[in-house]
C-alpha cells in the first residue's frame, strides 16, 4: 500500500490540465506564426515583379543611335540594349538631374530669381531671358526640361548653387553617385559640351527612373507647351516641348527630354506606357540625324510592346 508521501511525489510528476492546456496552446501559436511567415514569404515573392514575358523570337531591331537602352521600370529588368556602357556626351539630358537637384533643394518653387547678365548670353537653344527680369525658380525649371533652354538651367544651378555654379555642380555629382550612376560627370547644368561631361545610357535610365518618382517633374515633362511670365518687365516666355513624339501625341508617350550637341549627337529619354505597370524608359544617344532621335525612339517602343508581354 502506497504511503502518503509517495502518493504525493507520484501526483506531482502528473502535468496538471492546466500545464497541457498551455502547452497545446503554445504549440498552436507557433503552428499560427509559422503558416504566417510562409504566407508572408509567398505574398512577398508574388509582389516581386519579375518583369515582362517575352513573346517572340525577335532579337531587336537597327537604329542609328551609337548607344540605346529599353529598361522596364517596376522589374528594372533590360530589354534592349545596344552599347549601355559605352561613355558618351549626353547634351541636354543634362538638365534632367539640374531638375532633380532644384527639386530636392528645399528651395521655394516659388522664389524669386534675377536674371544675371552672362545667362543671356550662353549659346545653343534658350528660352531668351533678359539681363535683370525677374522670374520664379519654378518657371525656370519648366524652361529647363520643356524648351530645353540653356540661359533656364543655368540660372536654376546658379541660384541653387547659391550663387556660385560649381557649387550646384558638385550637388549633381553627389546626387549622380547616390543613385548609382557610376559612368558619369557633370560639368555644367545645361549639357553644353565640355571636357569631362560624360555619361551612359543605362546611367541614364537610372537617372531618368529616379526623377520619375517625383511627380512635380513628372508633370513638367509631359507638358506639350507652357508659358512663364517675367515678374518685372512685360514679358511672357512662350514654348513648346522639343520632345516631338509627345507634341505628336504618340498614344505611347508620357513625357521625355531630348538634347543635342556636336559631340553628343541627337538624343531622347522617354517614359511611355499604357499605365503605370508597363511603363517602360527607352534611352537613345547619338542618332545621326536630326528627327532620327525620334524615330529610333518610337521604333524601339513599338518593338518592345510588340515583342513583350505584362500580366
Amino acid at each position: 500500500m502506497l504511503t502518503e508521501s509517495v502518493l504525493i511525489g507520484l501526483l506531482m510528476t502528473i502535468p496538471t490540465w492546466a500545464g497541457l492546456e498551455n502547452s497545446i496552446v503554445l504549440d498552436q501559436a507557433q503552428d499560427v506564426q509559422h503558416v504566417s511567415k510562409i504566407q508572408e514569404t509567398k505574398a512577398a515573392a508574388k509582389e516581386e515583379s519579375t518583369g515582362p514575358t517575352k513573346t517572340s523570337n525577335s532579337l531587336g531591331i537597327k537604329v542609328t543611335a551609337e548607344s540605346a537602352l529599353v529598361v522596364d521600370r517596376d522589374s528594372k529588368q533590360v530589354l534592349f540594349s545596344k552599347n549601355p556602357d559605352d561613355v558618351r556626351a549626353m547634351a541636354s539630358i543634362t538638365k534632367v538631374m539640374t531638375a532633380i537637384v532644384a527639386l530636392e533643394s528645399a528651395k521655394d518653387l516659388e522664389a524669386t530669381v534675377t536674371i544675371d547678365p552672362e545667362l543671356t548670353r550662353l549659346e545653343g537653344g534658350k528660352i531668351k531671358l533678359l539681363s535683370g527680369e525677374e522670374i520664379t525658380l519654378y518657371d525656370l525649371i519648366c524652361g529647363a526640361l520643356i524648351a530645353s533652354g540653356n540661359d533656364a538651367a543655368s540660372a536654376v544651378g546658379k541660384y541653387v548653387g547659391g550663387g556660385d555654379m560649381d557649387v550646384f555642380v558638385e550637388m549633381m555629382n553627389t546626387k549622380a553617385k547616390e543613385i548609382g550612376m557610376n559612368h558619369t560627370q557633370f560639368r555644367n547644368p545645361s549639357g553644353l559640351d565640355e571636357d569631362g561631361q560624360i555619361t551612359s545610357t543605362r546611367d541614364l535610365a537610372i537617372m531618368f527612373d529616379y526623377a520619375l518618382k517625383n511627380e512635380k517633374f513628372r508633370e513638367i515633362i509631359g507638358m506639350r507647351h507652357a508659358e512663364a511670365h517675367a515678374l518685372n518687365v512685360d514679358k511672357i516666355h512662350y514654348f513648346n516641348n522639343t520632345n516631338k513624339l509627345l507634341r505628336d501625341t504618340y498614344s505611347y508617350m508620357k513625357g521625355g527630354k531630348t538634347g543635342f550637341t556636336d559631340n553628343a549627337g541627337f538624343c531622347l529619354i522617354s517614359v511611355s506606357g499604357h499605365s503605370a505597370q508597363d511603363e517602360i524608359i527607352t534611352v537613345v544617344l547619338g542618332s545621326d540625324l536630326s528627327g532620327n532621335q525620334f524615330q529610333d525612339s518610337k521604333a524601339l517602343i513599338e518593338w518592345t510592346y510588340d515583342n513583350f508581354e505584362w500580366k
